[in-house]
This record gives C-alpha cells, sequence and structure tokens, in this order.
C-alpha cells in the first residue's frame, strides 16, 4: 500500500539490495547509499506475462558478472522489454539474438 519509493526504503531496511518495479516507468533500487532510478526501452506492450521474470533474470545475470547496478538495470529493462512484445513468456530464437545484441552493447 505505499508509494513506490516508501517501498523501496522500507524493503531496502530488511535486505542488502531492494528492487521496486514501477511498470512502463522502470525501477528503482537501493544498496547501501547507492539508489538508482532505471527506464525502460521502448516497446509496444501487448502481454506483461513473464516481464517480472525477465526483468528478474537479465537484472541478477548483470549483477553475478559484476556489473553496475545501473548496467544491471538496463539488462534487467532489455529482457523484460522484449517480452511484453510477445505472447506469452517465451521468445523465438531471433528475438534472443537481438537481446543478447543489445546487451552486449552496453
Amino acid at each position: 500500500g505505499q508509494e513506490p519509493q516508501e517501498a523501496l526504503l522500507t524493503i531496502a531496511e530488511q535486505c542488502d539490495l531492494a528492487i521496486v518495479k514501477i511498470g512502463s516507468k522502470g525501477s528503482l533500487i537501493k544498496r547501501g547509499e547507492e539508489y538508482i532510478q532505471a527506464g525502460v526501452i521502448e516497446a509496444k506492450s501487448i502481454d506483461t506475462t513473464g516481464a517480472g521474470d525477465l526483468y528478474a533474470s537479465g537484472f541478477l545475470a548483470g549483477l553475478v558478472q559484476g556489473e553496475s547496478l545501473a548496467i544491471c538495470a538496463q539488462m534487467g529493462a532489455i529482457t523484460a522489454g522484449n517480452v511484453i512484445q510477445v505472447i506469452g513468456p517465451k521468445m523465438d530464437d531471433a528475438r534472443w539474438d537481438s537481446i543478447y545484441k543489445a546487451i552486449e552493447a552496453l
């Protein structure tokens, strides 16, 4: 029931890394004193199934590779922004190739 910023601060009190997704407005991220407000990629949303999971997978992939929180958020935005452009949570190989290229370009 909290506003996103307030929810982020509440969650951040309980863990090392907190993320609040705010839909088409991106995400809010806090780790210690570090705070990031991240955007989204331009996408025509037709089905949001899997968007949260794909955001998490992109973000976590960056995190385990030692990327900055800003890059992790961009990786999450790329994966989530692509899955919302298809029906259901599965994407074809061509779309995955596009995702990999976008992430490599970061």
